[in-house]
């Protein structure tokens, strides 16, 4: 299959300032129209439409060359071309923000920042406990930071502004998004216990379990076999964390943070939760890992989101007039999951790729009830090309190897890969084999899915002091 894309890039909504075919539009920005373009109009933001054209001839996967492009598009031949598809377009927008404001901004931001990493590094050559007590700290002030580094061009510019008046602008925004409780625990350990819940009926399809708990009944002696998980877990990722140097700590402190929670509520409060959904997590023999990527994944990915922030700076600057957005809502914003409003194609009745047999109905309501994301655009044009390339006469390992990158038009990040594999897994009738295939590539032959998103042991070279496992201490404020 041959790929190219036709981008058109308007400047206000509607209307359309150029209109070019490229073979991949990730490298849009770098096309000498758009230079000349940006330079001459300086615009603060632009949308892109981009309709990816689908050229199926028999080829591996690859994008078009320019020569193709011009041959194919010359009076529109490409629409009229046997095997070639235009796909939906999908939307979605460069921000660039005002250099008057960011300048001020950031050197601010990272003056802040590495003060705060030279407070951790006291913190961390003193031992485990002092580190742990300042992971809450490290997981709001990083998040805020790496979000602000990434991010501010695609704020309101007039409340970064503001901001930035501020002495401590960083402090500032880190003690309103710890205020807003985006790190409490309590609600995604209820939805931990939902999903499983969910899921009674089909524990052992999903799920590692701990015989020891077959016909077991008594909820004390469960109880008990859940804290034995619950401390036989820890102790193996207290055992990973000791390896990790100063920097790999701070890299992993969501996860550090995250486990450490799910930990001390799981383990010490178990009165907040109903008695028989912690019955059946005593089932599970990793009840922790086995839901980490959702765990630990969302939560890295504040750092890419604009949600929370663009709902807090109005409650910081609630006098601050916004500027002008001629694509609305803050919303519209998102660098990398670019959710537009569906269309037919998208919702209608038949999934798009070849559904495990009695898994149809499931596929259509998770996807009607997630909406068009970047996972389930990607889940369904790299599931579309994988079968292209098996009805050619490849494995399904060959096929994913041709086209897990190709079919990434949207820039998805590790977590969301991961993501889309695993609900490919668990929907695809090639799912198991597709697993088999990844995890390979991460060394691993055991049950579920491997996430690269998620911790990778380093070599034991500047170990975290004192990491030995051992019980933890008091519970961490939250």
């Amino acid at each position: 299959m041959v790929i190219f894309h036709r981008c058109e890039i308007r400047l206000k909504p509607g209307e359309t300032m150029l209109d070019l075919f490229v073979p991949d539009s990730g490298e849009l920005d770098q096309h000498p129209a758009v230079q000349e373009l940006l330079a001459r109009e300086q615009p603060r933001s632009f949308q892109i439409v981009d309709h990816p054209c689908w050229y199926e001839n028999g080829e591996p996967n690859r994008n078009a060359t320019l020569e193709e492009i011009a041959a194919w598009t010359k009076d529109d031949a490409y629409l009229h071309m046997p095997g070639m598809t235009v796909l939906p377009p999908t939307h979605y927008y460069r921000y660039f923000g005002n250099p008057e404001v960011l300048d001020t901004l950031h050197p601010k931001m990272q003056a802040e920042y590495e003060a705060y990493r030279g407070q951790w590094n006291a913190a961390f050559s003193q031992g485990k406990d002092a580190f742990y007590e300042k992971l809450p700290e490290i997981c709001v002030v990083q998040t805020v930071y790496c979000n602000l580094e990434q991010c501010s061009a695609s704020y309101d510019q007039e409340y970064l502004a503001a901001l930035a008046e501020e002495e401590t602008p960083l402090t500032t925004l880190a003690q309103a998004y710890d205020q807003g409780g985006y790190f409490e625990i309590g609600p995604n350990a209820s939805l931990l216990l939902e999903d499983v819940e969910l899921n009674r009926e089909k524990l052992a399809e999903y799920y590692k379990l701990d015989e020891a708990a077959a016909g077991m009944t008594d909820h004390a002696a469960l109880m008990e076999l859940l804290d034995a998980h619950l401390d036989q877990e820890y102790a193996g990722l207290e055992q990973q964390w000791s390896s990790l140097d100063f920097d790999g700590a701070l890299d992993h402190a969501i996860e550090m943070y995250t486990f450490r929670q799910f930990y001390q509520t799981f383990r010490f409060e178990k009165d907040q939760y109903p008695a028989s959904s912690l019955e059946l997590m005593a089932q599970l023999k990793e009840p922790m890992q086995e839901n980490q990527s959702w765990m630990i994944g969302e939560r890295v990915l504040y750092e890419m989101s604009l949600d929370e922030i663009s709902q807090l700076l109005p409650r910081l600057y609630p006098d601050v007039v916004p500027e002008d957005d001629p694509w609305g809502m803050f919303g519209n914003r998102e660098l990398f999951t670019r959710r537009d409003a569906p269309s037919d194609l998208e919702t209608g009745s038949a999934p798009s790729f070849r559904i495990r047999d009695g898994m149809e109905k499931n596929y259509l309501e998770l996807k009607a009830e997630r909406g068009i994301d970047g996972i389930v655009r990607y889940v369904e044009r790299w599931s579309q090309m994988m079968e292209q390339e098996i009805k050619d006469g490849a494995s399904v390992a060959e096929a994913a190897e041709r086209t897990n990158h190709s079919a990434d038009t949207d820039g998805i990040t590790g977590y969301m890969y991961g993501q889309a594999v695993n609900l490919l897994c668990n929907y695809w009738e090639h799912g198991e084999e597709l697993r088999q295939w990844h995890n390979q590539k991460y060394h691993y032959s055991g049950e579920g899915v491997v996430n690269p998103a998620i911790l990778t042991p380093p070599a034991k070279e500047d170990a975290l002091p004192d990491m030995e496992p051992e019980e933890p201490g008091p519970a961490m404020s939250q």
